[in-house]
């Protein structure tokens, strides 16, 4: 409790009245033990509460204070879903039933609600505060248990204990979630620098002098280390929770399999090593008198899609790769040159064997996945400082090109293509707003504040999850429920939109939820194409499923792993915000934009 009147007053003594805790919980009651710190005596108090008592409390409080002039704290609630099987696991239906919340967050909010009335606001009814304050008092002492003082004390040093424990836990998340913000904040400016163009030469050089992630300087090991993150998850949703994971995750494996690693790197270290890649080409891609290919034949034990099939068993396809892995002989002869292939193909093999085994075991988290390139990225370091100390030059066409990529993205379509000093094109969004009716305006506002909130709220998700997984990297004892932590938060945005009502769309969520041609009433026009979002959905969702229920079970069946989209971590839905206003603006958002980018394209700016 005095850690949460620190983080609300750091700068003042603590001033709240009385000192409560939760200490227990059986058949639906909660023991709670009070200090009245008013008192000169500080007397000790032990009641007995419900849920339902819990429930009584808030909607007195809310009957003192209909205005909420005292910011008095919200009642958690912790919805519970079960999962009734029918034919299988995955089938699930999901049945929500309003229980109690956790101790611990009933003990917040009971904490919050002494500290609330005894900092009241400057202006605050006295009829009022005096009728909440009479609700808490009753709550936290009318009818008091009897026990004796030693066992009173008991409960105290029980409540003091675990405060200690939950203040060690609380500094543990905070410093990792100031780690994150550092992470971050170097990334924002790493990327930044790259748009502006100094910063390309700088890394460039840096990783030309430099062969090793951890001798570099602070700041570019704290972007490797943000790099590595980001990679690590998205092998991590492509290997494990997208719903294609272990179709990907076999496929990667055949592939695997087929290469002849010693026989590759035995003739990497002695003959040229485009005759040695054009010999495991042949041998994986050729043809014997007219016969599929190896590559061929390994689809067919692996693939059971006739699409895929009838393209993968076309006579020419083996023709067609090896055209275009042809391609890149001379670039691969450039790449010989510079570095040690035989020594690099090692490291992807070893790489390549750590991934399957990550992602085919049950220890497949994405804090797993993190330690994972964690393991590997000093050989990607090394490789890039080969190429780039001995290369030559020949990687100069490649960083020319991302520096132009790079440097449209910083400076935008400029407004006039023509000028000497060309200001980034843009769009005067007061102007439109403008040009709209006040109840338009208005509610393409409302709109815009509804959408800025769920996006807050997305974020605070990944930065649940990025502090969890970054505790399961440093090996740390706090483990995080992170849906738990999101649940809470989502009640907040809950009750909002419950106020609001008709602020919410009734489309179900999907992965393109920001695209705005996917809601039916967009287009007026009867000559326009229409998407069928809810066919489509409805189409999508039969075929996930029985993807999803073939693919875990082959998983059960192989080693008991989980993957492939089975949802290990399941993000509550948040509300979706209609854009209905907002897409009236769309017209002339557009024609606004119209000649700055006909002026780009008569320019010819790339």
């Amino acid at each position: 409790m005095e850690a949460m009147w620190s983080a609300d007053f750091p700068q003042e003594p603590i001033a709240y009245t009385a000192w409560t805790a939760i200490v227990d919980e059986q058949d639906g009651r909660f023991a709670i033990i009070s200090r009245v710190l008013i008192n000169s005596a500080k007397p000790e108090f032990l009641v007995l509460r419900t849920w339902e008592r819990f429930q009584q409390l808030s909607t007195s409080l809310t009957d003192a204070d209909p205005n909420c002039s005292l910011n008095l704290p919200l009642l958690p609630s912790s919805p519970t879903f079960d999962y009734e099987s029918t034919d299988s696991e995955l089938d699930a239906s999901p049945h929500c039933a309003a229980l109690a919340p956790t101790r611990a967050n009933l003990q917040r909010y009971l904490r919050t609600l002494v500290i609330s009335l005894s900092t009241p606001p400057h202006d605050a009814d006295t009829t009022i505060l005096d009728s909440a304050r009479r609700e808490l008092e009753s709550f936290l002492l009318g009818q008091p248990r009897k026990v004796n003082r030693q066992e009173l004390a008991g409960y105290f040093e029980v409540a003091r204990k675990e405060d200690a424990e939950n203040e060690r836990k609380r500094k543990e998340w905070v410093s990792i979630g100031k780690r994150t913000r550092e992470l971050r904040r170097t990334w924002l400016g790493f990327t930044k620098g790259l748009t502006e163009g100094h910063e390309v030469d700088k890394s460039i050089a840096l990783v030309k002098k430099t062969s090793r992630i951890k001798d570099l300087p602070l700041l570019y090991r704290d972007v490797a280390e943000w790099m590595r993150i980001w990679i690590a998850y998205a092998f991590h949703f492509v290997f494990v929770t997208s719903p294609a994971g272990a179709e990907l995750l076999d496929l990667l494996k055949s592939f695997h399999s087929l290469i002849p690693y010693g026989a590759l790197k035995l003739g990497l270290a002695l003959v040229n090593p485009t005759l040695a890649i054009k010999a495991v080409v042949s041998i994986v891609l050729g043809q014997p008198l007219g016969q599929p290919s190896l590559f061929q034949r390994e689809y067919c034990l692996k693939r059971d899609k006739e699409q895929v099939l009838a393209i993968v068993m076309e006579h020419n396809t083996p023709v067609l790769i090896r055209s275009s892995i042809a391609v890149f002989y001379d670039t691969i002869y450039k790449i010989a040159n510079a570095s040690n292939l035989s020594e690099r193909l090692g490291d992807i093999q070893n790489a390549l064997d750590d991934l399957i085994q990550v992602a085919s075991s049950s220890a497949n988290e994405a804090s797993d996945f993190i330690k994972l390139a964690a393991r590997h990225e000093e050989q990607v370091m090394f490789f890039g400082h080969e190429l780039v100390s001995n290369g030559g030059g020949f990687l100069d066409p490649w960083f020319d090109h991302a520096k132009s990529g790079l440097a449209f993205i910083g400076k935008g379509v400029p407004a006039e293509p023509a000028g000497r000093n060309p200001r980034r094109a843009d769009v005067n969004l007061d102007d439109l707003l403008n040009s709209v009716t006040r109840e338009t305006k208005s509610a393409i506002l409302e709109e815009c504040h509804d959408l800025a909130l769920v996006t807050a709220y997305k974020k605070a998700y990944f930065d649940i999850c990025l502090r969890a997984d970054l505790l399961a990297v440093n090996g740390s004892g706090l483990k995080v429920d992170r849906e738990t932590l999101f649940s809470d938060l989502l009640q907040q945005i809950a009750e909002y939109f419950e106020r609001r009502g008709a602020g919410l769309s009734n489309r179900p969520e999907d992965n393109v939820s920001w695209a705005w041609f996917a809601d039916e009433d967009v287009l007026d026009n009867p000559s326009a194409i229409k998407l069928d979002w809810k066919a489509a959905a409805a189409a999508e969702a039969t075929e996930a499923q029985k993807r999803t229920k073939a693919m875990a079970k082959k998983a059960s069946k192989q080693n008991g792993s989980k993957t492939g989209g089975e949802g290990k971590e399941r993000m509550k839905d948040l509300p979706i915000p209609r854009v209905r206003a907002t897409k009236t603006l769309l017209d002339a958002y557009l024609d606004a934009t119209r000649p700055s980018l006909d002026g780009a394209k008569r320019a010819q700016i790339r």
